[in-house]
């Protein structure tokens, strides 16, 4: 049967593309006709745009913006070849890593061009790629509460610093939840939520046993983190990290 082609294109199809099932490990190549952008594509009735290729009947879909459609994430572990579509903060323990602890750097916010401190020390650590990562706790909350605008500025005594970020003590406990858990005679575990500003949204934490998701595990010291890029994500906040090695700051910016 004759489709009216929207996109007609003749392409060059390689490792990233497995026909039938089959992986060509030495990068053969074939040369194909494919229907592209020939599939219109909805999730729960929702119209959505994802490039795709129509070949043979299958339809090809780039597998992070499968992932996406679905809120899940997209992980790569380049030494075994895996591609993992995963719940978004869900740990994988065989696949844990190290993280540098930024010892002698200080968490600072950029606000219009200007640094400030914050009245809240950040023990932050950092991935290969500069994302910050914080213990698992209560110490996102007043990098929350910057965010979402509920604090007051200090003076300081430091001429290169603006002010002092001071989160709100009234409101701080609006951003997060702590349950902790008993579920047997030796398994406990912790359940945790952050919230943004009206609570319509929510980052769930969870330590229990092969339910765990929402932190990472540093494999140094065994440390549990959250990924302050992904929290502030799921909440409705885009996070920007910097390093200033020279004067030691990881700074952060937010949107």
């Amino acid at each position: 049967m004759k489709k009216e082609l929207k996109g007609f294109v003749t392409g060059v199809i390689s490792t990233s593309l497995l026909l039938g099932g089959t992986v060509f490990a030495d990068g053969v190549k074939q040369t194909i006709e494919v229907v592209f952008n020939g599939v219109n594509l909805k999730v729960n009735g929702q119209t959505v745009q994802a490039d795709n290729i129509l070949y043979d009947g299958t339809t090809y879909v780039p597998l992070r913006r499968v992932a996406e459609m679905f809120s899940k994430e997209v992980s790569w572990e380049g030494s075994t070849n895996t591609a993992s579509i995963n719940d978004k903060g869900f740990l994988n323990k065989g696949s844990q890593k190290s993280y540098k602890i930024m010892n002698g750097y200080k968490a600072v916010v950029k606000i219009n061009g200007d640094i400030f401190d914050v009245s809240t020390p950040q023990w932050i650590r950092i991935d290969n790629e500069n994302n910050p990562y914080s213990l698992f706790g209560s110490e996102p909350v007043s990098l929350l509460c910057i965010a979402f605008k509920d604090y007051s500025v200090s003076q300081s005594m430091n001429p290169f610093i603006k002010g002092v970020l001071v989160s709100d003590s009234n409101v701080a406990s609006n951003y997060m939840t702590f349950e902790h858990k008993v579920s047997g005679a030796n398994e406990q575990y912790t359940l945790m939520k952050y919230f943004n500003k009206d609570r319509s949204k929510s980052y769930d934490i969870s330590t229990k046993l092969n339910e765990t998701k929402g932190i990472v595990m540093d494999k140094q010291d065994q440390s549990s983190l959250i990924p302050l890029k992904d929290l502030f994500s799921t909440l409705g906040i885009k996070l920007s990290t910097e390093l200033d090695d020279t004067n030691k700051l990881v700074i952060f910016s937010f949107e």
